[in-house]
């Protein structure tokens, strides 16, 4: 995903459509098999990047 092209969509998106995606977004994350998808992954010593707003 070309997040450069998400910002572009995103800017031109109504506060409507911002709340409705990030609802959506929230929802998906909050799954636990998200959760269980990166405990499982995560050993220690390894190293991760990591995105901090």
């Amino acid at each position: 995903m070309n997040l450069s092209d998400v910002l572009k969509t995103l800017n031109s998106a109504s506060a409507f459509e911002l709340d409705r995606m990030r609802a959506a977004i929230d929802r998906v994350l909050d799954e636990p098999r998200w959760v269980l998808a990166v405990q499982s992954r995560l050993q220690v010593g390894h190293f991760e990047d990591y995105f901090d707003t």
